[in-house]
C-alpha cells in the first residue's frame, strides 16, 4: 500500500491526505455554516416562528441575541407559519405585507393555511378594486432604474434621440410626434443634481426661481423631491409670446436628476388627478 513503504508507515503521505481531507471537509462545513449564519434556508423545515422575532432560521446563532427568549413559542395561531421562499424564512405577515405593497394577489397562494389564504385573497381583492391603477400598464427602465404605471389608453416613447440635450426623454400620451404628451420623464445630459440644473438652465435670464421650489415627496417610497409650479409667460425664449402652465418634480437619485413634467395646457385627457395617481406608482431601484 502507498502509505506503507518497506514495512514502515509513510507518515508524510498520511499527513498530506489528512490535510486535504480537513481542507475539503472544512470548506463544506464553512459553506453550510456561512449559509446558516447569513440566514439562507433551503427548506421550510429550517425555519421557525419565534415570539418577537417572526420567522428565523433555526440554526442561525445571531437569533440567540436577536430573540430575547428564542425557545418560547407564541400562542398557537394557524397564521404563524413559516416558509422558505427564495432562500429566506418568511411568515404569513411577510407575504401578506408584500402582497399588499405589490398589489399582487398571486402571492396569497404561497400561504398554506386555507383560512389565512382566504383572508389574504379577500383583502387583496378589495384593495385592487379600490386601486384605480390596478389595470394600468407599467413602464420599466432598467438602465436608469425606475418604473411608473400609466393608463391603458396611453403610449410611452423615448424621444431622447430627437434632441441633443437629453439622455432619456419619455413622453406619455398619444406620441404621434415629438412632444405629443402631457407628461414627460427626463434625464438631462450632464445634469445629476438640481443645483446643476439651476446653474445650467436654458430658460433665459429668469431661469428656475429657487424660491418657487417646494419640498415634497412622491412615489411608492416617498422619495424626497422638489416641486415647481408655474403659470405665466413662456420661459423659453423660443416660445416668447406663448403661455405656460405646468407642474414639475425634481428627484435626485443614483447620480441622476429625474425630471417629471406635467403640462396643464397640452391637449389630452390626462387630468391632474390621473397624473398624481401615476406619481404615486413611481418607483426607483
Amino acid at each position: 500500500m502507498i502509505f506503507i513503504q518497506k514495512g514502515k508507515t509513510n507518515w508524510k503521505f498520511l499527513l498530506i491526505v489528512f490535510i486535504l481531507a480537513a481542507v475539503v471537509g472544512g470548506g463544506v462545513l464553512w459553506l453550510v455554516w456561512d449559509t446558516q449564519l447569513k440566514g439562507f434556508c433551503k427548506s421550510d423545515n429550517e425555519c421557525q416562528f419565534f415570539c418577537g422575532c417572526g420567522c428565523v432560521l433555526k440554526y442561525n446563532l445571531s437569533n440567540l441575541t436577536r430573540c430575547p427568549r428564542p425557545n418560547i413559542l407564541c400562542e398557537y395561531d394557524p397564521c404563524n407559519f413559516c416558509r422558505c421562499l427564495n432562500g429566506k424564512c418568511v411568515s404569513w405577515s411577510d407575504i401578506f405585507i408584500e402582497a399588499q405593497h405589490k398589489k399582487d394577489i398571486n402571492l396569497c397562494q404561497e400561504i398554506r393555511n386555507e383560512d389565512c389564504k382566504k383572508q389574504c385573497l379577500e383583502v387583496l381583492t378589495n384593495l385592487i378594486k379600490e386601486d384605480g391603477t390596478a389595470d394600468w400598464q407599467t413602464y420599466t427602465n432598467e438602465e436608469y432604474g425606475f418604473e411608473i404605471k400609466y393608463p391603458q389608453s396611453l403610449i410611452t416613447k423615448d424621444w431622447a434621440s430627437e434632441t441633443p440635450n437629453w439622455d432619456l426623454l419619455i413622453y406619455v400620451g398619444d406620441n404621434k410626434f415629438f412632444g405629443d404628451g402631457k407628461i414627460s420623464i427626463g434625464i438631462e445630459k450632464g445634469i445629476s443634481t438640481l443645483n446643476q440644473k439651476i446653474e445650467n438652465s436654458r430658460l433665459g435670464p429668469v431661469g428656475i426661481p429657487t424660491e418657487d421650489l417646494k419640498e415634497t415627496s412622491i412615489g411608492q417610497n416617498n422619495y424626497m423631491a422638489k416641486k415647481w409650479s408655474y403659470e405665466g409667460e413662456a420661459l423659453i425664449p423660443e416660445l416668447e409670446g406663448d403661455k405656460e402652465n405646468f407642474i414639475e418634480y425634481f428627484v435626485e437619485h443614483g447620480g441622476h436628476l429625474y425630471q417629471i413634467h406635467y403640462d396643464k395646457l397640452y391637449i389630452g385627457d390626462i387630468s391632474e388627478e390621473t397624473f398624481n395617481q401615476m406619481l404615486s406608482t413611481f418607483t426607483l431601484y
